[in-house]
């Protein structure tokens, strides 16, 4: 345990600590003045990623559930994941905002957590579950409620997908993995200034993304 809590460590320590910034302007309309918590750092929307992942990923299992083994969904793809969306959003924010120690923390743990239970799984199922399939199929009740669990676990969230490159002007890509259960067909996360938005959603839309989320601060 002492060896996952220093290689987290060392992980932040190396991708997401950087120059930092001068962080966010304190420019809040009158309306707001007084009301605690209105202005997030500007780092919090990239940061949200990896914390969604989870969630996504769940969606993802339920999906492949429902025509496929559990042992064939690659819970050490998922796994994987998770730390490339983490070290792609630091890539991003290192070096223009300030270090929120605590949501780094938040986000080890939880990339710990996710780890582990994906670690688990994909161990499970590459052994005990493949015999037990290959035995008795996957078709169980207990299967059926492990699908209906996953599936309302990711059913609230949903991220843009895309097929092909990305390239539309006005954003930029901080992140583009491919869905584990649907490979040619990515998830892409993107920077946009709110002046470009309409222009970057109209683009995307052209080339057949699907919005399903937009992260604001």
């Amino acid at each position: 345990m002492l060896l996952v809590a220093l290689a987290t460590l060392l992980f932040i320590g190396s991708q997401c600590v950087g120059t930092g910034g001068p962080g966010r302007a304190q420019e809040i309309p009158a309306a707001a003045a007084g009301v605690s918590g209105y202005l997030r750092p500007g780092a919090a929307t990239y940061l949200a990623l990896p914390r969604w992942y989870v969630v996504e990923s769940a969606e993802e299992y339920a999906a492949f559930l429902d025509g496929g083994a559990p042992s064939g969904f690659p819970h050490l793809g998922a796994l994987r994941q998770y730390w490339r969306h983490y070290r792609g959003v630091c890539a991003t924010t290192r070096n223009r905002y300030p270090l929120d120690a605590g949501v780094h923390f938040t986000l080890g743990v939880a990339g710990v957590g996710f780890s582990a239970e994906h670690a688990a799984k994909g161990a499970y199922e590459a052994t005990v579950g493949r015999v037990s399939e290959w035995i008795g199929g996957h078709d169980s009740a207990e299967d059926a409620f492990a699908r209906r669990a996953a599936r309302e676990y990711g059913q609230f969230l949903r991220t843009a997908r895309i097929r092909g490159d990305v390239d539309v002007e006005g954003g930029w890509v901080v992140l583009a993995e491919p869905i584990l259960t649907a490979p040619d067909t990515r998830r892409i996360g993107m920077a946009v200034p709110v002046r470009s938005l309409h222009t970057v959603l109209a683009g995307l839309a052209r080339r057949g993304a699907v919005l399903e989320r937009v992260y604001d601060y």
